[in-house]
């Protein structure tokens, strides 16, 4: 393992998630078939934006060592001098390129490229290509910021995509756009009539190339796109369709043998989110029946390793497609996108992989397009799991215990961070123990030089887990996600490789000065995904303060107020980019005939921080009570219906409303007025303002509209 590590810590572009992950499967380069492998990566251009730079950088793309395929091919291909492929459209491919075209004849100037460019592009791995990620020379052209896993190709040459001549929506119809796990496009309830469905474009993501699918196109960086056409090419088959026969049909070339078939499922997360979002019933249309739609199903192998997130790379390039596609069939419609996924741990100061990149395209892309896009996520679900603790160290040697459960087929990590008041630079002051179960010896991990490392070794010597010291980076715009410590723990399931021995592990803490310091500490794990096998059970922290009478469970489960482990602050790491063009939503319980003093927080909605600055931008019903758990919406096939909890069934209802409130007024989210302007309409046609008292865990406004739902039978008037 050591030599792995040194291997790959001298390889940019490698976050220390991706590093470990590869680690743990012994994947750095794909093995046994190294030329059927592409490399996604996101790359800034560094000296690639200097003219002597674009020179060198043309030059290798023309040898095919780098290539372009995907929603930023355009801007690159123009900014390099280079002829467009044919099929691609300079508009439709770049959202945040340089390009200079025209819309209803009017001239649109793209931002100009420069060395803080970001672009999506891949290479082959394992021919001559792979000097790409080696050679000095290259480097200096680009950073390299991400990579993700890398994309089984095969030896079936890459095709770009064609897509069909669009259907131009008009101004005044919304778009709808949804990232998630298992869409079911073919549900009666996203469609225009029997016949016509109301997606313009799905993509369905894999880890694969997928050469000849049954059903639309490959899309070059895996999965299958299907367009309008596609699909109504299905529905055409009226009576006779089967939609779960097409979906096992789609699957058996999209999902590699073992891994989970998301849309075989009776019920799927994403279809769930997408009926809340703009779901209707075509016997009994609303306004909603004439939004568009646009989906990415992301891939079933990185949903169900949420603790390895690959993801970070995978839901960026998801947005980023979406803002080229919307661009093929609307010129002014508003752009509202649903993101019910989230990361617990990171640095929640909005500089993050996914959040500061999310914010960055959304607020170039408005300015440039003067229309409006809006992203939803959810909140998070994580207040009584026990995953984060705050400290404020000095002399006094502290001990908190990471409790690994056996049997869990996934990394376990946690993130450490030096909490305001302290700064980034005063984790040099941090001084840390780990006791590994059953070795009773303390290996000191921390105080450790920025972008250092150390092994931790079970009682047989062997490396079960590894300490890193994570330096700053910008991934986009002027925050830095700041530097931190990352502790990556071995699966601790049975299995061929090494696995790391379960129990209480104790973490030891103190600064090296006994001078004050504080931190906040944070577990990311694997978590099970709604609808997949259960993998193992997840780790968490504990402690001999965490044990209080809680009332509303009646059992011992709250931390006391003096209790390290905390349950501020336990939101997801998605929801603080301080954008304009986000909107964060934490589940409520209740119903709309509640009166607004009984409106409360689902006891696991997670709360905000004082200490951070962060809290819910507004909340919906994720629960109607605690005996009646959840909401209703559909599940995968036509004419089903699920009940779901949690903030991913609270933030679509937000989006349906704040596309209502676009369609009222489309100017682009570029101001803490232009949001402010958001909630002010949310309260006054969708909801009720939230006291001040309540606005850690429900934000600003609590929206009471349930239109995207169904009706419980008691709802109904006879």
């Amino acid at each position: 393992m050591e030599q792995l590590i040194s291997r790959f810590a001298l390889q940019a572009g490698f976050s220390p998630y991706d590093l470990w992950s590869r680690l743990v499967t012994d994947a750095g380069i794909p093995g046994q078939e190294p030329d059927l492998w592409l490399q996604p990566a996101l790359i800034r251009l560094a000296k690639g934006a200097t003219d002597e730079g674009r020179v060198q950088l043309s030059e290798v793309v023309r040898q095919g060592l780098l290539r372009l395929d995907g929603p930023d091919e355009a801007a690159l291909r123009e900014y390099l001098g280079m002829d467009q492929q044919k099929g691609l459209d300079s508009k439709t491919q770049n959202p945040v390129g340089t390009l200079s075209d025209t819309e209803n004849g009017a001239a649109i100037q793209r931002p100009p490229v420069t060395e803080k460019s970001t672009f999506y592009v891949y290479w082959r791995v394992g021919d001559d290509a792979r000097i790409v990620s080696e050679l000095v020379e290259l480097l200096e052209l680009f950073q390299i910021i991400q990579r993700s896993a890398p994309i089984r190709a095969g030896d079936t040459p890459v095709s770009p995509l064609i897509p069909p001549t669009p259907e131009m929506l008009p101004d005044t119809t919304p778009i709808v756009a949804v990232i998630d796990d298992g869409i079911g496009f073919l549900n009666a309830r996203f469609r225009r009539d029997k016949f016509h469905t109301r997606f313009h474009v799905v993509w369905l993501r894999a880890k694969n190339y997928t050469p000849n699918p049954p059903y639309g196109q490959p899309h070059p960086q895996g999965g299958i796109v299907l367009y309008r056409t596609d699909i109504d090419a299905i529905l055409a088959l009226g009576d006779t369709l089967i939609e779960g026969e097409i979906y096992a049909e789609i699957n058996r070339s999209l999902v590699p043998v073992g891994a989970h078939p998301s849309l075989q499922m009776s019920f799927t997360h994403g279809t769930f989110v997408t009926d809340l979002a703009a779901g209707d019933d075509p016997a009994a249309p609303s306004p909603a029946g004439d939004w568009a739609l646009i989906g990415v199903q992301l891939p079933s192998d990185e949903v169900n390793q949420t603790a390895g997130w690959d993801l970070a790379v995978t839901i960026p390039h998801s947005l980023r497609w979406i803002l080229a596609e919307v661009l093929t069939c609307s010129n002014k419609s508003p752009l509202n996108i649903n993101l019910s996924f989230g990361s617990f741990a990171g640095p929640k100061n909005g500089g993050g992989e996914v959040e500061a990149q999310i914010a960055n395209d959304l607020e170039i892309w408005q300015t440039a397009y003067s229309r409006r896009a809006q992203i939803t996520y959810s909140f998070g679900n994580f207040r009584r799991t026990n995953m984060a603790a705050f400290y404020k160290l000095a002399g006094k040697l502290e001990t908190i215990a990471w409790r690994l459960q056996p049997d869990n087929g996934e990394s376990a990590f946690m993130e450490i961070y030096a909490s305001p008041p302290d700064s980034e630079a005063e984790l040099s002051r941090l001084r840390m123990e780990v006791v590994v179960p059953g070795l009773n010896i303390a290996q000191t991990v921390a105080p450790l030089p920025v972008g250092g490392w150390v092994l931790i070794n079970d009682a047989t010597g062997a490396p079960v887990a590894v300490m890193a010291h994570v330096p700053a980076v910008t991934y986009a715009g002027s925050i830095p996600c700041p530097e931190h410590y990352l502790l990556c723990v071995l699966p601790t399931k049975d299995r061929p490789a090494k696995s790391a021995p379960p129990g209480y592990w104790r973490l030891r803490l103190q600064s090296t000065d006994h001078e004050p310091l504080a931190i906040r500490m944070e577990v990311q794990r694997g978590d099970t995904p709604t609808g997949y096998p259960r993998d193992g059970r997840q780790s968490y922290l504990d402690h001999t303060l965490a044990y209080e009478w809680e009332q509303l469970y009646a059992s011992f489960t709250l931390p006391a107020p003096n209790c390290p482990i905390t349950r501020w602050g336990t939101h997801t790491a998605f929801v603080t980019a301080p954008s304009a063009a986000t909107l964060s939503v934490s589940a409520a319980r209740g119903n709309p005939t509640c009166p607004p003093d009984q409106h409360i927080a689902a006891p696991y909605s997670s709360l905000g921080s004082p200490m951070l600055g962060t809290q819910p931008d507004a909340s919906a019903y994720g629960d109607r009570s605690a005996g009646q758990p959840g909401i209703l919406a559909a599940g995968t096939f036509s004419g089903g219906v699920r009940a779901m909890d949690g903030s991913s069934a609270a933030a679509p209802s937000a989006t349906r409303c704040a596309v209502e409130v676009a369609l009222a007024n489309n100017t682009p989210l570029l101001s803490a007025a232009d949001k402010a302007a958001v909630i002010a309409a949310l309260i006054a046609d969708h909801g009720i303002a939230v006291p001040a008292s309540e606005k850690l865990s429900l934000g600003d406004v609590l929206i009471t509209h349930t239109e995207g739902a169904r009706k419980y039978r008691e709802d109904y008037v006879a």
